[in-house]
C-alpha cells in the first residue's frame, strides 16, 4: 500500500468545495459536508493542521478520487 503524503486541512477544504461540496453544519473543529446526492462527509477545519493518511484515505474513498486526481485539485 502506498504511503500517503501529508497535506494540509485548507488543501482538503478546497478541495471538496470545488467537487460540489457544500458545508452544512460545523460542531467544534470539524466541518460537515453534503454533496448532491445528499451523502455526507466529515473533514476537520483547523487549517493549518495535517490529514492523517488513514482520514484522507478514507475522506478519498467516499468521494471517489485517486490521490492524483485530489492532487490536481489543491
Amino acid at each position: 500500500m502506498i504511503k500517503l503524503p501529508s497535506f494540509k486541512a485548507r488543501d482538503l477544504i478546497k478541495a471538496m468545495v470545488g467537487l460540489g461540496f457544500t458545508p452544512v453544519r460545523a460542531k467544534g473543529f470539524h466541518i460537515f459536508y453534503r454533496d448532491a446526492d445528499g451523502g455526507t462527509t466529515v473533514a476537520p477545519s483547523r487549517a493549518g493542521e495535517d490529514i492523517g493518511g488513514g482520514l484522507l484515505r478514507n475522506i478519498l474513498d467516499y468521494v471517489q478520487l485517486t490521490l492524483y486526481e485530489f492532487s490536481g485539485l489543491t
